[in-house]
């Protein structure tokens, strides 16, 4: 059933007639696009310069000249560093700044402001956001020219961002798209996962004779697993033009730094352990063969990886190791390598003296695997075993890495051993070609956004308020006395408590009035805990989550006048906005709001 077909009643925007999206991966990008209404033949964009599998996406990597001007994005960039590290480059080289993993910044480090390049070189991190952003833009244009006669120009951009981000992360990668060249008005997010979802009706999921089904999607990357509950709803189901589709959230979005590159980081702690060098050694190793060490373990290792399958307990890998790095490990340990991992008695690593490498069993490949798959299944096993997901009966597996077959087996049988029974089966599919599952759901949400009915909150969000004082009720240490009267400071006043269902056209609302007749500009301070029962802004767990400024019109009458923050928590992006409410009349204000990251994200 396509949702083109089953959402008949639920025009797609009229304004647009070209639907783009853009899938900004941490290990790799991807870019798909679909005329207006037309869900079942989405185009996956496929001519990226210097890639000749046209089943992958492009590598999430970035060159800049010493310079720290753009040089060269993706496969180009990789090969543009190959290609200067010749002997007769090699100096030139080193002032050149790569950078990889940049995306996960926004999760390993909120309030990053710069990033450092391989060769150690600081350069404001939106700086590469803004090229990366930029490069990838100029390769979706190129797209829509190949692919469509007449493409126009109202394009609906679609930019995936994962489900875990927090407002502040989506706020500093809006900023960084609209830098790049996008239009802020024809730009939205779209939640991985949920747009995996939308995507997996149509290719995965096989809806019987029911009205609704529930169902766990779990976004594979390379840098992060996305995890989304959803109950999918059907009304008028059968009735030809009248069928419809909508879904609504189950449990808040969850997920951790547990993707693919995580068992690359495992793979270079192996190597720490191998060479036997304190941690402050091992980075100065890292550091001095940047590029080396990169070809090694993001490249050579990161594919040798995927080959791996279950029950082919036989097989193994070589990684060769570049003799600038063969060197400076002597250097700090004045032993070779050889010798390193031949009184290496760990996972069974030997030494190839035929590649000047390493060999790798399947045994140690598992092990390497393993400490991620079992995170992995366990926070699975977490959201299932919630009270609101107990009707899911399904675990949809997308993203990059949900093409290891071994991710596939070990997760599967994880989450069958503990949930699969006679009288609640639980099925774990995985969607045909993983890697675009995201992407092409993107262009499906871009032209159906009405389909995600309700969302559940994570956190308590509320509004830093001044409230009439209770004895019995607030805490002395808050008491505030003015004019006679007694309030209490840093009140917490909700607007949606944490585990509550917010819904699509019922957004929160605060009301308040100005304090002067003067008073042209109100802050407004928003903090979020996951508590549910917050009563102060400073107590633990309560943190700043952002700030609001609103312009209030000059006042000539009175105070009466009202003032009416509106919250719309259900779209990707918190909508904001703001309107006076005085005799009777609404009027729209002026809003401008900035989130803050006072923490990484936790999973719960």
């Amino acid at each position: 059933m396509a949702v083109s077909e089953a959402n008949s009643t639920v025009d797609a925007t009229p304004n647009f007639t070209h639907y783009v999206s853009i899938d900004f991966g941490t290990s790799g990008c991807g870019i798909a696009m679909a005329i207006k209404g037309n869900t079942s033949d989405i185009k996956v964009f496929s001519s990226w310069e210097g890639m000749t599998n046209v089943d992958t996406k492009c590598p999430t990597v970035l060159l800049l000249d010493p310079d720290k001007k753009f040089e060269q994005f993706g496969i180009k960039a990789m090969k543009a560093m190959e290609a200067k590290s010749n002997l007769k480059q090699k100096d030139k080289a080193d002032d050149y700044l790569f950078f990889r993993k940049f995306k996960m910044c926004l999760y390993d480090n909120p309030e990053a402001k710069e990033i450092k390049a391989m060769n150690g070189t600081s350069v404001p991190l939106i700086d590469v956001f803004v090229h990366s952003l930029k490069c990838i833009r100029e390769y979706a244009l190129e797209g829509l020219r190949k692919n469509f006669s007449n493409p126009g120009r109202k394009i609906q951009w679609i930019i995936t961002v994962p489900a875990i981000w927090t407002p502040a992360a989506k706020q500093f990668m809006r900023k960084a798209a609209v830098q790049a060249g996008f239009d802020e008005r024809s730009l939205v997010f779209a939640l991985e996962p949920e747009a995996a979802a939308l995507f997996c009706l149509q290719d995965v999921i096989q809806i019987k004779n029911v009205p609704e089904a529930s169902y766990l999607v779990v976004d594979c990357g390379g840098g992060t697993i996305d995890i989304a509950a959803h109950k999918m709803i059907i009304k008028n189901k059968g009735i030809k033009d009248k069928e419809e589709i909508f879904i609504e959230e189950l449990s808040p979005p969850d997920g951790g730094d547990y993707g693919g590159f995580a068992v690359n980081q495992q793979f270079e702690h192996m190597l720490q352990d191998i060479f036997s060098v304190s941690n402050e050694q091992f980075d100065c190793i890292k550091e001095k063969c940047s590029r080396q060490w990169f070809e090694m373990v993001w490249k050579t290792f990161e594919e040798s990886k995927c080959n791996i399958q279950p029950g082919k307990e036989h097989e193994s890998i070589s990684i060769p190791i570049h003799k600038s790095i063969r060197e400076e490990v002597r250097r700090i340990t004045e032993k070779s390598i050889e010798d390193l991992v031949n009184a290496y008695k760990k996972n069974s690593v030997e030494w190839d003296s035929d590649e000047d490498g390493i060999v790798l069993p399947y045994s140690t490949i598992y092990n390497l695997y393993n400490p991620i798959l079992v995170q992995i299944t366990s926070l699975i096993n977490t959201v299932l075993s919630k009270p609101s997901c107990s009707s899911i009966t399904m675990v949809l597996l997308v993203g990059g890495f949900a093409e290891s077959s071994l991710l596939y087996d070990e997760v599967r049988d994880g989450i069958l051993c503990v949930h699969n029974s006679a009288d609640k089966p639980i099925e774990v599919k995985r969607s045909t070609l993983p890697i675009f599952s995201v992407v092409k759901g993107a262009v499906i949400f871009g032209q159906y956004k009405e389909i995600i009915r309700s969302r559940v909150m994570k956190k308590s969000v509320g509004v830093e308020a001044c409230v009439e004082f209770c004895e019995d009720e607030h805490d002395k240490k808050y008491l505030k006395e003015s004019g006679g009267e007694k309030y209490c400071e840093k009140a917490f006043f909700p607007l949606v408590k944490a585990n509550d269902s917010v819904y699509t056209g019922m957004p929160a609302k605060y009301l308040f009035r100005p304090l002067t007749d003067e008073q042209q500009v109100c802050t407004i301070s928003l903090y979020e805990s996951l508590n549910r029962d917050v009563k102060y802004t400073d107590e633990g767990g309560c943190t700043l989550m952002g700030k609001i400024d609103i312009d209030i019109p000059k006042c000539t009458s009175d105070l009466s006048r009202e003032i009416q923050l509106i919250i719309d928590f259900v779209k990707t992006e918190y909508d904001v906005s703001a309107c006076s409410v005085s005799n009777d009349e609404t009027k729209k204000l002026v809003v401008k709001h900035t989130f803050h990251n006072q923490q990484k994200h936790l999973p719960s």
